[in-house]
């Protein structure tokens, strides 16, 4: 069944943002903007939910789709595993796997964080199976054995839609989280397919972490749970969290494809910032 897993915290107040690297006219962006997430080799919707509809791992999850889509685009796809995107949880939160316990979720934040410096693992080597001798039950290990770290992340304004258009042109996506009504849901494993508003949204079930496939005029299109879902900006604009609810990622894979760079973006202050943030 599909999990949430987002712990909502206020941003650091230190965070990079996205309007300290624009000028103040936006620099052009495409009216129809490209699709980024139609160039995967495998249908959006079989990208898979990553472990999120077992665990509470949506902040992990998402991270694990926007790599898909960006190295996608840039003709260098990296999936990661069900397996490697749980491991990732379990370094980024102290989640033991077996043990519900511990499966508390995390913040953007933490998540954003862990993926800079210590870089989301793609894929994992399992062990052999490990036997309990009182039960029979069988266990693994997974090392880890490839990672990717972001270069940088950067807070969008998730209320303006010519910044989170700008955003996402530059970068490829956005990772973004909102509090869910619980009629996204209703009607099945993965609820509808377009989240509009409703007159009675059956109230808030929870944080929910995604990555943005695409912007279109009715709104962002986003993966969950391994579905792309339409949003429209109406639900945009009541559900997304106004602080902590958009950011935009950098990795290296795009910033080789020169697809990020359209004139206007201060690629250089925002290295210089990075390198002062390693001073600190």
């Amino acid at each position: 069944m599909p999990m949430l897993g987002l712990k909502y915290a206020f941003p650091d107040p230190r965070n990079l943002k996205l309007s300290a690297y624009l000028p103040a006219t936006l620099p052009a962006i495409p009216a129809s903007l490209p699709d980024y997430g139609a160039t995967m080799p495998v249908a959006a919707a079989k990208w898979g939910p990553l472990g999120n509809n077992s665990v509470g791992n949506c902040v992990l999850a998402a991270q694990g789709h926007i790599i898909q889509q960006v190295t996608a685009a840039n003709g260098c796809l990296v999936q990661p595993s069900t397996d490697a995107t749980i491991e990732s949880y379990s370094e980024c939160t102290g989640y033991v796997r077996g043990d519900k316990s511990t499966d508390r979720g995390t913040g953007m934040q933490a998540g954003l964080s862990y993926w800079r410096n210590k870089g989301f693992i793609t894929n994992v080597k399992q062990s052999s199976a490990i036997i309990d001798p009182i039960t029979g039950g069988k266990s693994y290990t997974y090392t880890p054995y490839a990672r990717r770290k972001c270069r940088a992340y950067i807070e969008v304004n998730s209320k303006d839609r010519d910044y989170m258009r700008a955003a996402y042109y530059l970068f490829g996506s956005l990772y973004c989280a909102a509090e869910l009504p619980k009629y996204v849901l209703d009607g099945g494993i993965f609820g509808t397919s377009v989240w509009d508003m409703k007159p009675v949204d059956g109230g808030i079930i929870g944080g929910h972490a995604f990555s943005v496939l695409w912007i279109n005029d009715t709104g962002p299109k986003i993966m969950t749970w391994g579905k792309p879902v339409q949003t429209t900006w109406v639900w945009w604009e009541k559900y997304v969290y106004n602080l902590g609810g958009a950011y935009a990622v950098q990795l290296a894979e795009w910033t080789n494809a020169d697809l990020f760079t359209p004139a206007g973006f201060n690629q250089q202050q925002l290295d210089a910032d990075l390198a002062a943030l390693k001073r600190v």
